[in-house]
């Protein structure tokens, strides 16, 4: 998975803010990771960032989590990372 600085790099492209602390409460709490990349709460997830970090952070927050799936397993899709920018699509997220 890209590291924080990573994440916040590719937030600064999107948005022209870095959003460490988003990226840093998604990952540098060992006691909250992994249900904090938890696909099956993203809904929650993405409530409880724009809750503590604003307007937008819940969909900095599934851009995180699409960096890291296209991190894990982006090489295993056979129609390569594409394959799941465009699944999220379908799902509205942009």
């Amino acid at each position: 998975m890209p590291p924080v600085p990573q994440h916040c790099q590719r937030s600064q492209q999107r948005t022209g803010q870095d959003c460490r602390a988003l990226h840093e409460w998604i990952d540098n709490d060992p006691a909250h990771k992994a249900a904090r990349h938890d696909l099956a709460q993203v809904l929650a997830l993405a409530q409880e960032a724009e809750a503590l970090f604003g307007a937008g952070a819940g969909q900095e927050l599934l851009w995180h989590l699409l960096d890291d799936l296209k991190a894990k397993i982006g090489h295993a899709l056979p129609e390569g990372p594409e394959a799941v920018t465009g699944a999220l699509a379908q799902l509205g997220v942009k």
